[in-house]
């Protein structure tokens, strides 16, 4: 085989010659190798025939086999030029006359049987006088018509074009797409009837083309477009494709890829048998299913149908599209994936002048739009020329699929405009309605060439559903805002509500979060439920508003109503959660919230995940009763995984009549009114309650868990009357007035109690004790509860200016079981120390020391003071007290005292032994006697004993015994008092020296001066006495002694401590009681016993303190029978 370079054109084009030496044997090859046949015996007759008809058709074979090859000689060979000049006819024929061809080489193939082909490979095709070749094929194969061969003039029958490359925009007539341009209007816009036209041009001419009997079939393979600049896509591949001529028009089919994806297309022209023009024609183009994604995008499979007739004769031309997509899906990432379906059918028809949409259905996860209207270009309202669109729904249904909502039905209405030059799709009329209400609003969409575009979005909604607002919601608007209405907002209406989103191209998706500025929105809502987070119920018949800016989400709660699972309720207002950065993990939103309700539902609701504010106490909900209404601050995790020292929470109640139904350290609270600050590292509580019944100050800190907060605990008990009588009806005998105890912890379990009792009246009625108001005293000790049968009161100690009293005590069960005082002071010669040990319903007390000053018990035994004793039931006591000295009145002491008592409200026992300054024995004893009680008292210094108990001062000596029976709290007895000395005692002076009223001369006068009051001796005095808790009565009353004597009777003092005592006071007693002894003399002139014959009555009258002197004058000289008459009565 020779090869020799072409002299013209692409070098690279080159001539292929056979020489003889590449010819071969063709009997050598296995194909001449005989296969052997069954045969069998024919007629003669047929096989005449049948070698007749043989050698016809050979004949004929060899006939136009011998014109083909005289063809080909001529047509190859000696006529190369003549070949090529075919090849520029038939590809002009396609292309236009205005192209350069070039073709590397042509030569003849055969195809098949009878088929021969021009075969032309390296094949350029160009623009006449242009560099750019618009179409590079490796091959080009032209098949002719054997027919056409055999008379000389060859004719295309076919075409094939192989592994080519087509520049669009170097075509003849495509160059910068300006072909275009006509079909635009006078405002640059599409003109729908000139689209019309474009249209059916397109298909005359392919209908006229194979119509023409050129090139009744083409196929393609594996040819490349590359499109012009702008084009929706680069390149387009066609794998293969079929143009082909049939009986009524022509037939195309093929399967080409763009951007990855596969098409199928296929079209079919009906053409006018007459003028060879397009009747009608149908074009279908349908795409597999992506097998990637572009940009997180795939379209599924695509079907679109273009469909055109012409009416007949001239009528109007109608051009048909139907779109539909199935499998359409975008990626949202962390919002999942959307997907959709889509059917559009649009109609544009001759004169129309619009583009008529006659269906639009959407289906997008749960939402399916159906729509209708048409596209009109023109100018729109702001004087711009663009595409006006006007779009209609009345069956259309919503439903987002990250909600839980029903589907909503609404009506739609959109109407805009696009605007080509400024790359603007603005829609300027919103409008949205269904059942509940409406929402109106406007939109823009500007294009970008490259990125994102930007998008403006105003919508205002009116009187509709919660659940149809969050559906209107567009998912691309605040994104955070939204996911939290659609998981936590739930019934209700939304009054009035508006969504603002404006983003320049190119701004989403940057990686930049959505400022305030550029997307906002607030809804009102009302009567709806907001779930608010963790475990806490959600908050029904909720009045409030839903607002955010950027990724700052804020909801707010003018009311609403809390229901536990107890089915308690709390009542919730003036809540605020505040969601900053909510696209921005972790996020914390930020809630605060007033609750009102009772104590136990308030509680409960602090309890629950995420506040747990109860989790630290030990406090149960349900113990709880009372008011309370406070705020609740918290930090709340919007998702799991969130570190929990992030979150912080308090919360400030008030409460009111608060009780606690449960021990709180062994106390009972109750009726408390004040507040509680709880947070996660301790409570503060500052409240007015009752503790254990006992009106209290509370000022607490109490520290959680491993909190480094000190506990602090500042109690301050207020007892007042009604509260002392309450927890103890003796208290009130002890302390008077209102009393305040500061407590606070002065240990785990311990307390540290402390009162100022200035202003408080103290006394101790079984001593006789008592502090008047305003004199300075502190009471202060410390409650040990450790213990788990009593309580210890330790470091006892109540102070004053001249008394103190310290020890401990032992409290069980309310009850006084023990006491050790060190020092028990109630003057400033105290010294003696107390124990009290209870000893069965009652106590025993010891009282052991140095000295005790007795006045105040004194006072309290002989009791001149208004009322006496007390009457009131007491426990049993019984005292020993062993005292070396115990001072009394007017300076003197009992030294050596032995003390033996016990009583139960009255005396049971006495035994007393002591002995006076000067050695004088004192005894007393009360002991049973028959159904009452016998009170014996002796002692050898009768003068000291009395000035002791300050009953007299102004005798000296005397020996005294004293026995009285009791009954009750009175006696009743004899006093017997011998050898005493009366010293300066002025009634005793008066009665003598003083004149009678009326009267000329005293007593003293009478007898001559010779009676001295200043010392008188007694040998005896003797009374019947009548003792009362608030009275002494004296009766048989008389003194007797060398000089004087005296006789009375009467009151010594009454519960009004009034004095009325009466008798006769006579000189000279001894001479006066001989006279007074004689039988007759004695009963006539004397007074009877005891009554001398010279003598004066008198009358002490008035306060005890300072009684009223009265002498009858006349009583000095009569004899004794007429001062019987005169005597005071």
């Amino acid at each position: 085989m020779k090869e020799e370079r072409a002299v013209k054109g692409n070098p690279a084009h080159e001539k292929v010659r056979f020489g003889k030496e590449d010819m071969v044997d063709l009997s050598a090859m296995p194909s001449s190798d005989g296969i052997p046949f069954a045969s069998r015996k024919l007629h003669r007759r047929s096989r005449t025939k049948r070698w007749g008809i043989r050698f016809a058709v050979l004949a004929a074979s060899l006939f136009i086999g011998i014109l083909a090859i005289l063809q080909l000689v001529s047509l190859s060979g000696f006529g190369a030029q003549r070949l090529t000049d075919l090849a520029q006819t038939e590809l002009r024929a396609f292309f236009g006359q205005d192209i350069d061809a070039r073709i590397g080489d042509a030569k003849f193939s055969a195809h098949g049987f009878g088929t021969l082909a021009l075969d032309l490979s390296d094949v350029e095709i160009a623009k006449a006088n242009s560099k750019d070749v618009a179409v590079s094929a490796k091959t080009l194969s032209l098949r002719l018509n054997n027919w056409s061969i055999l008379t000389g003039k060859p004719r295309i029958g076919s075409a094939s074009l192989e592994d080519a490359h087509i520049l669009v925009g170097a075509m003849p007539g495509q160059g910068d797409m300006s072909w275009v341009n006509g079909l635009l209007d006078a405002n640059g816009l599409l003109d729908p009837d000139k689209v019309l036209q474009f249209v059916f041009d397109a298909a005359n001419n392919a209908s006229r083309m194979f119509a023409s009997h050129r090139a009744p079939r083409v196929d393609i393979s594996n040819v490349e477009f590359e499109l012009p600049v702008g084009a929706p896509s680069r390149s387009i591949v066609v794998d293969s494709a079929t143009f082909h001529r049939t009986p009524t028009g022509v037939s195309l089919s093929g399967v080409a890829k763009a951007d990855g994806t596969k098409a199928y297309f296929g079209a079919d022209i009906t053409s006018n048998a007459h003028d060879g023009l397009a009747d009608a024609f149908n074009l279908t183009f349908n795409t597999e299913s992506q097998a990637h994604e572009n940009k997180g995008v795939s379209l599924g499979t695509t079907a679109v149908a273009l469909s055109g007739s012409r009416a007949p004769g001239n009528g109007p031309e109608r051009l048909e599209a139907t779109i539909s997509g199935d499998g359409l899906s975008v990626d949202l990432g962390k919002r999942g994936r959307l997907e959709g379906k889509l059917d559009l059918y649009t109609v544009l028809s001759d004169g129309s002048g619009k583009l008529s949409i006659e269906r639009l259905d959407t289906s997008i996860g749960r939402s399916n739009i159906h729509m209708s209207g048409a596209i009109v270009p023109g100018k729109g309202d702001n004087g711009a020329p663009g595409y006006n669109f006007d779009l209609t729904s009345s069956n259309s249904t919503l439903g987002p699929q990250d909600t839980n909502e029903p589907d909503m039905p609404v009506e739609l209405k959109l109407s805009g405009q696009y605007i080509p030059d400024q790359s603007l799709i603005s829609i300027g009329d919103i409008g949205i309605r269904n059942s509940s209400g409406t929402a109106s609003g406007r939109a823009a969409v500007r294009l970008a060439e490259q990125g994102p575009p930007g998008i403006m979005l105003s919508l205002d909604v009116a009187g509709m559903s919660v659940s149809h607002v969050k559906q209107l919601w567009p998912w691309f608007a605040a994104e955070p805002a939204r996911r939290w209405v659609n998981q936590n907002l739930f019934g209700g209406t939304v009054p009035s509500g508006s969504i603002r989103f404006e983003v320049p191209p190119g701004r989403l998706g940057n990686g930049q979060k959505l400022s305030g500025d550029e997307v906002s929105g607030k809804f009102e809502v009302s009567q709806t439920r907001f779930d608010i987070a963790g475990l806490l119920p959600p908050a029904r018949e909720a009045i409030g508003t839903v607002s955010f800016a950027g990724d700052d989400v804020e909801i707010t709660m003018e009311s609403g109503k809390v229901f536990l699972e107890n089915g308690k309720s709390v009542s919730a207002s003036q809540g605020r959660l505040v969601i900053d950065n909510a696209d921005q993990r972790p996020v914390i939103g930020t809630l605060d919230i007033k609750v009102a309700g009772d104590a136990s539902a308030v509680a409960e609701f602090a309890s629950l995940d995420p506040i747990n504010a109860m989790d630290h106490t030990s406090i149960l909900p349900q113990s709880l009763s009372g008011q309370v209404e406070g705020d609740v601050h918290a930090r709340i995790p919007m998702h799991k995984g969130i570190d929990p020292e992030l979150l912080t929470w308090d919360v400030s109640l008030a409460f009111k009549g608060l009780a606690i139904n449960q021990k709180i350290e062994g106390h009972t609270i109750s009726n408390a009114d004040g507040t509680i600050r709880l947070d996660k590292t301790k409570a503060v509580i500052e409240a007015g309650a009752e503790i254990n019944g006992v009106p209290a100050q509370l000022n607490l800190t109490e520290p959680f868990a491993k909190s480094a907060v000190q506990r602090e605990r500042d109690i301050v008990l207020v007892l007042d009357e009604k509260t002392q009588r309450k927890i103890s009806g003796s208290i009130n005998d002890f302390i008077g007035g209102t009393v305040r105890f500061d407590v606070r912890q002065s240990a785990p379990g311990k307390q540290r109690f402390e009162a100022d009792l200035t202003s408080n009246k103290l006394s101790l009625p079984v001593v006789g004790w008592s502090k008047g108001e305003g004199v300075p005293a502190r009471l202060k000790f410390e409650v040990d509860s450790t213990a788990s049968e009593a309580i210890r009161v330790a470091d006892f100690e109540l102070s004053g200016a001249s008394f103190a009293i310290k020890g401990q005590l032992d409290v069980a069960s309310g009850e006084l079981k023990a006491a050790r005082f060190s020092q028990f002071r109630l003057t400033r010669n105290d010294e003696v120390s107390v124990t009290i040990e209870r000893s069965g319903k009652g106590y025993a007390i010891a009282v052991d020391g140095e000295s005790l000053d007795a006045r105040a018990l004194v006072r309290q035994f002989v009791g001149k003071d208004k009322g006496g004793q007390s009457a009131g039931k007491s426990p049993p006591i019984s005292v020993k007290a062993k005292v070396k000295k115990v001072a009394g009145f007017n300076d003197e002491s009992l030294n050596g005292v032995v003390l033996s008592y016990s009583a139960a409200n009255t005396i049971t026992g006495l035994s007393l032994e002591a002995s006076t300054n000067n050695g004088g024995a004192v005894n007393a004893s009360n002991t049973p006697d028959g159904a009452g009680r016998r009170l014996r008292v002796t002692a050898q210094d009768a003068g000291a004993l009395l000035r002791f108990v300050d009953v007299y001062g102004r005798m000296q000596g005397g020996t005294a015994a004293l026995s009285m029976a009791s009954s009750g709290n009175n006696f009743a007895g004899q006093l017997d008092i011998r050898n005493f000395w009366i010293v300066n005692e002025p009634k005793l002076g008066s009665i003598v020296s003083a004149a009678p009223s009326g009267g000329q001369r005293s007593l003293n006068e009478a007898v001559r001066g010779r009676i001295d009051t200043s010392r008188v001796q007694f040998e005896r005095g003797f009374a019947d006495l009548e003792k009362g808790p608030s009275y002494l009565r004296i009766s048989n009353g008389v003194l007797r002694g060398p000089a004087v004597g005296t006789t009375f009777r009467g009151t010594v003092y009454d519960e009004n401590n009034q004095i009325d005592l009466s008798g006769t006071f006579m000189p000279a007693y001894g001479l006066n009681r001989i006279f007074g002894e004689l039988p007759l003399i004695g009963e006539i002139l004397g007074n009877g016993n005891d009554r001398g014959l010279i003598g004066v009555t008198y009358k002490l009258a008035g306060d005890y303190n300072s009684p009223k002197l009265q002498i009858n004058p006349l009583s000095a000289i009569a004899p004794g029978i007429f001062r019987n008459i005169f005597e005071f009565q």
